[in-house]
């Protein structure tokens, strides 16, 4: 029997995402598009952790450390969505392998390494910073079909990310809470 692979975002589906955390901590009232293009770059793997601070310095108002501009930086990833770990588990107990499949830069990465009580149940990861492309680029689909095929289940919680994955014939389901998933799951929805 071959492997069941479930692909899995990170954003707003394991971990919330709050962008607003970070204009809080450097007194911006919005971000700027330039700063969004450039933090584009980073999450394509265009940018490394010297070329961010670089354009940070460029971008942000002046006075903050390299250590500080990261913190402020990572203060966007939030806390586990409740519930998430469970539903985790229980994929891996029915006998899938969960793939992270995510826009993310590495540095986001790394803290969602850290934050996540769950990592050790995920089997891999497609990202967005390893590929050079964004969802909805198909790029990113493409990607994980290589390394895995077509994944028994794809939950995001972007409309457009699930419309690209169902127009390649995934199984994809819009995320709203663990709750609903679980649900989902047990309703025999893949």
């Amino acid at each position: 029997m071959s492997a069941k692979f479930v692909a899995l975002d990170i954003g707003n589906v394991c971990l919330e995402i709050h962008p607003e955390r970070c204009l809080e901590y450097f007194k911006l009232p919005e971000i700027p598009m330039e700063l969004l293009a450039v933090l584009g770059e980073l999450e394509c793997g265009r940018l490394d952790t010297g070329g961010l601070l670089h354009c940070f310095r460029q971008l942000l108002p002046a006075g903050y450390s390299d250590e500080q501009l990261m913190h402020g930086w990572k203060l966007a990833v939030g806390e586990e969505i409740a519930g998430i770990e469970a539903v985790v588990r229980r994929l891996t107990e029915q006998g899938c392998r969960v793939i992270f499949f995510s826009d993310t830069s590495e540095i986001h990465l790394e803290k969602v390494f850290r934050q996540l009580s769950f990592t050790g149940l995920i089997a891999g990861g497609v990202y967005s910073f390893e590929v050079g492309a964004r969802k909805p680029q198909p790029q990113m689909y493409e990607a994980f079909e290589r390394r895995f095929g077509k994944p028994v289940l794809y939950v995001d919680d972007r409309a457009c990310n699930i419309a690209a994955a169902r127009e390649r014939g995934w199984n994809a389901w819009q995320f709203s809470s663990a709750a609903e998933l679980e649900q989902q799951l047990s309703g025999g929805g893949f």
